[in-house]
């Protein structure tokens, strides 16, 4: 994420639980959270059972913020961004 891209009041962490609760008002997002690494600060986003994958906008929306699927991030070949269970 650029330094333009964070906001001066609550920094990086503050951004990224804004973009997670955003995430949450599309209904196929049964949750969303920041979760906190070793490393990095990573927003998890849980869909609800029937859905088959994170719908485009939130996809865009995460993008927009210079947010990256799990896989590109630690260099996993997958046919999705990210996926877990």
């Amino acid at each position: 994420m650029s330094d333009s891209q964070v906001d001066e009041e609550g920094g990086r962490e503050a951004t990224l639980r804004r973009l997670a609760a955003r995430a949450c008002d599309h209904d196929a997002v049964a949750n969303a959270f920041v979760a906190k690494s070793f490393t990095d600060l990573l927003v998890v986003v849980d869909l609800e059972p029937d859905e088959s994958g994170v719908p485009t906008e939130t996809v865009d929306l995460l993008e927009s913020h210079g947010c990256r699927g799990a896989n590109e991030g630690y260099d996993r070949a997958a046919e999705d961004r990210s996926s877990v269970g």
